[in-house]
């Protein structure tokens, strides 16, 4: 809908304290629930070109409840509207120059109804800034600031102003009505026509005069079910712009078409007639549910709903003037669009169409169009460069054309990284496989540590990245859609001979490491992974000595220094610097030991950290021989053993692997196995065994976020590789 450029004077004279001008001189409340709006828009070049976009400078510290309202002024500026936690209408104009100003609807006045429906927005032919919804108590609200009477007017007046700044109206009062959501809304000569779903899923068409003295009675209502005789509607309807048709989808899920007859408009109460038309029937197409949306195209209009198994159906109206044929197409199966689910969004620019809905079991936003052709159907996850607070998206979706091309607006659901036992450094052929299975993180190292700068190896052609380990788990984790933890780590270099061991120069080296690996991230969307790590993570464990010169010991490389907290925070300092002066989004963090992190005074940096623990490892002997097909074993010394714990034999007849049954007291020196053994042992021959990772009663520190443990092999587990006990 586009509105007059008139709000700018309106907005002006609202916010002339700030961005959020309260008349009543209270701001809202900081918000406790609800999302936060991000814009989606093409802003980048293929083969990713969308970007997400967080609108949070203009919501005044207000999150949104429900679904955003957005539309165009004639100078191209966009009109945002959302309610607040706080149940607040809040309005946003930003120009096309790029202007912003944010008022606060309800703070315009006292007492006003709260909102517990979406709110609908917009200037009327008098450039009066108007809003509409449902209040707390059920009740259609119409508030109207009007455009020649603003808060500063009677300062500058000797006589009062004829009538108040603002106005409230109760509509369901007056009309009788109860509304069971905010009404679809087009203009008449005199006002605004009102069509929406009562709470017994009648339609109701309401006429609204904007003149004054705003009376509005029970003959501007007209129950248009009752006039037509159906079983009502299990949807909202929604007007066609610039016409007296509505579409509706009626309690058996067909999309029904409403016709007027020109006489109703002005006149509820002498309608002459309502003529209906079964779309779906029409069609021959699927049921879709309750959830429509529309737009207007140079042919006529084309019309949107979802199969119950989220299939996007397009009902194509050829016609004008609210008389139209109707054929509909699957755009979902040639689009290769995954099953959606909620309300849809459409709107078209010129011959082009694009339909927007969230993914069923992900929750990204897609988009499917016909831009590359008028018959060819497409679909693009527009979110899959969100990021963890903006690629699932929840509350509804809108948007609008500007002058730079399509723009969608929708809550941002954050999907914090999950937490538990994950793994580390796995074969990159079993990943998918690790993330189907429910392992909640992934983690890699991406480079080892050099000699010379960067310090850390990175990748540069384009097909090194794309074959790199790295870039291979990302890419896992993306095409899962699959919320999983990806934990980035790369080994950086300490002073090498000859160079100063100084803050500078640690500082120095990681900041030049960190730099490479986020160049070398960069270049990751570009190559088709929309995904970023969720931490990027420095491994002290490079040259001269495998542990960057940081631990204290000399041995290797005789210039590494004692232990020094003030060099430890210098390349720390100087990783986090480096990633984040090229993309601010990467968050760093450190890894290291139990006794890194205490001697090294890691508990002191704001980065977080992750710490290894190692297994424990101990070894026992057995006292006696034992047999092919034994069931259990004689042994020396119980400790380290415990129930359930894996042990192995290696000696002369192969190595064995065994474990203990879930019975065993772990103090008893006659231990019994799960299964018979298939190997005999002689009498003496060394048993092995590990432990679980064990946390030092030293290591505390707030910024500790996760652990891994190291100290296995394939002799012992039955996997080969590390595991992450990630926020464990």
């Amino acid at each position: 809908m586009r509105v007059r450029v008139a709000i700018a004077a309106i907005l002006c004279a609202l916010t002339a304290l700030g961005p959020v001008v309260v008349r009543s001189n209270a701001a809202p409340a900081p918000a406790t629930t609800g999302l936060p709006i991000f814009s989606y828009a093409k802003t980048n070049s293929t083969p990713l070109p969308w970007d997400a976009t967080p609108r949070k400078s203009i919501m005044a510290n207000t999150t949104m409840m429900g679904r955003p309202y957005v539309g165009l002024t004639t100078s191209g500026g966009t009109l945002l509207a959302w309610r607040s936690a706080q149940g607040f209408v809040m309005v946003n104009q930003t120009l096309s120059s790029g202007a912003t100003t944010t008022i606060c609807i309800h703070c315009q006045g006292r007492r006003l109804p709260l909102a517990a429906s979406d709110p609908v927005v917009f200037i009327d032919a008098q450039d009066n800034l108007q809003t509409m919804f449902l209040s707390t108590a059920g009740r259609l609200t119409l508030i109207t600031i009007w455009s020649d009477v603003h808060p500063g007017w009677e300062h500058f007046q000797v006589k009062p102003v004829s009538r108040a700044f603002l106005t409230v109206r109760d509509l369901s009062t007056l009309a009788g009505v109860a509304f069971a959501t905010t009404p679809s809304t087009t203009y008449v000569t005199d006002g605004l026509s009102l069509i929406g779903r009562t709470t017994t899923n009648h339609v109701v068409y309401m006429h609204v005069p904007l003149a004054w003295p705003l009376s509005i009675t029970a003959n501007d209502v007209r129950d248009v079910t009752t006039m037509v005789n159906d079983a009502g509607v299990s949807g909202d309807p929604t007007w066609l712009p610039g016409t007296s048709t509505f579409v509706a989808t009626d309690s058996v899920g067909h999309i029904m078409q409403y016709r007027l007859a020109s006489d109703c408009m002005l006149a509820p109460a002498t309608c002459s007639a309502v003529t209906t038309q079964d779309i779906t029937l029409a069609a021959g197409a699927p049921l879709t549910t309750a959830d429509l949306s529309l737009t207007m195209t140079p042919t006529g209009v084309a019309l949107v709903g979802l199969t119950t198994t989220g299939v996007a159906t397009l009902f194509r109206g050829t016609g004008t003037a609210g008389t139209y044929t109707w054929n509909d197409i699957d755009i979902s199966t040639p689009s290769s669009a995954p099953s959606l689910v909620d309300a849809p969004f459409v709107i078209n620019s010129g011959s082009t169409i694009y339909v927007a809905a969230k993914a069923r079991n992900w929750g990204d936003l897609f988009i499917i169009s016909n831009e590359t052709g008028a018959n060819t159907w497409k679909s693009v996850d527009v979110s899959i460069t969100g990021g963890s607070d903006a690629q699932t998206v929840g509350g509804g979706i809108t948007g609008v054309v500007t002058s730079s091309g399509l723009v969608l607006y929708a809550g941002g659901v954050a999907t914090p990284p999950p937490t538990g036992t994950g793994l580390y450094a796995i074969p990159q052929s079993k990943n998918s496989t690790a993330i189907s299975d429910g392992w909640p993180s992934i983690g890699i190292t991406g480079g080892l540590g050099t000699l010379s700068a960067p310090w850390v190896a990175v990748k540069s052609g384009n097909n090194e990245i794309k074959n790199s380990q790295d870039f291979l788990v990302g890419k896992a984790i993306a095409d899962s859609h699959k919320r999983t933890a990806w934990l980035s780590y790369w080994t950086v270099s300490g002073p090498t001979s000859g160079e100063k061991v100084t803050p500078d120069v640690y500082y120095a080296h990681a900041f030049a490491a960190g730099v490479a690996v986020a160049n070398t991230i960069g270049k990751y969307r570009g190559l088709g992974l929309g995904l970023k790590p969720d931490w990027v993570i420095i491994d002290p464990e490079g040259y001269p000595d495998y542990h960057s010169c940081l631990d204290g010991v000399n041995t290797i490389a005789k210039w590494c220094p004692a232990w020094s907290p003030t060099l430890w925070t210098a390349y720390a300092t100087g990783w986090a610097a480096g990633l984040t002066s090229i993309d601010t989004a990467l968050k760093p963090a450190m890894y290291a030991t139990q006794n890194e992190y205490k001697l090294g005074a890691l508990s002191s940096l704001t980065m977080p950290v992750f710490l290894a623990v190692a297994f424990k490892w101990f070894s026992t002997s057995v006292t006696a021989p034992v047999a092919i097909g034994a069931t259990s074993m004689t042994v020396a010394s119980s400790a380290g053993l415990y129930a359930g714990q894996k042990i192995y034999f290696r000696d002369s007849a192969g190595p064995e692997f065994a474990q203990i049954t879930s019975s065993y007291n772990g103090t008893a020196l006659t231990v019994p196995f799960t299964t018979p053994l298939r190997k005999a042992h002689a009498n003496n021959v060394v048993v092995n065994g590990i432990s679980p990772p064990v946390r030092l009663s030293t290591t505390k520190g707030s910024n500790i976020i996760g652990y891994i443990a190291f100290g296995s092999s394939n002799a012992c587990l039955v996997a080969p590789w590390q595991i992450q006990l990630f926020n464990s």
